[in-house]
């Protein structure tokens, strides 16, 4: 599902250049509804092999769609270490995409 993950994370960046565009949240969680459950994610989008944004979430507090959807778009517009990026840009980027498993309590001494 990974791929997908992608795919809606692209598709939230290409809505901030084209707000005529919509994302059909009901197509992507008819294929994966995994989606619909709260989810932390991190999107970090790389271009040409650097790093060029990297947004997430440590703790699940929205279903992972909306996670994917918000880190997306903070990544590409948000991460105070970068310029926003550009439409001309986005062809030029790879998106990677982390889905974090539920925190669990790690003893040590």
């Amino acid at each position: 599902m990974a791929h997908l993950y992608v795919e809606l994370a692209k598709e939230s960046i290409l809505q901030e250049f084209d707000k005529s565009r919509v994302i059909d949240k009901g197509s992507y969680i008819q294929k994966d509804s995994n989606l619909t459950k709260n989810g932390a994610c991190f999107v970090t989008i790389n271009k040409r092999s650097s790093l060029r944004g990297c947004i997430g979430s440590l703790i699940a507090h929205q279903p992972l769609i909306d996670d994917i959807i918000h880190n997306a778009k903070s990544a590409a517009f948000g991460d105070f270490r970068f310029m926003p990026l550009t439409k001309e840009e986005f062809g030029e980027c790879e998106i990677e995409i982390s889905v974090l498993s539920e925190p669990k309590e790690l003893e040590y001494s």
